[in-house]
């Protein structure tokens, strides 16, 4: 399962991604990934069909180059890597421990902090 994000915010369902005077709006779909519309925009316009009737594609490396947007697997630990939909590893609070440097932890949490997202 993966994760969308877009300057360290969680993607959701039907939120707007912009780069410069574009943007996409995407959406979830049913196996907890995320895409953009498939149909027809003049379908959409004209009342023929509604918004991701005909499906939604996924996204693409060139969607996600282009937008700005990251993706992270996560497999059973959400709470360990995201907080409040949070990307933690963009946080400037998240640091790197363990014997090997092979684990992470947060400045935050150590002191018995809210969590405070910031970017850095």
């Amino acid at each position: 399962m993966y994760r969308y994000f877009h300057n360290g915010k969680e993607l959701k369902d039907g939120d707007t991604v912009t780069a410069g005077d574009k943007g996409i709006v995407v959406y979830a779909t049913a196996d907890n990934d995320m895409g953009t519309d498939a149909t027809n925009p003049a379908w959409i316009k004209s009342g023929r069909a509604t918004a991701c009737e005909y499906g939604i594609y996924p996204l693409t490396a060139d969607d996600m180059r282009e937008y700005g947007i990251t993706r992270r697997e996560v497999e059973g630990h959400w709470d360990k890597l995201y907080n409040r939909g949070n990307d933690c590893d963009a946080c400037k609070s998240q640091y790197l421990c363990g014997r090997d440097g092979d684990a992470t932890a947060c400045k935050r949490a150590d002191n018995g902090m809210e969590c405070l997202f910031e970017e850095g």
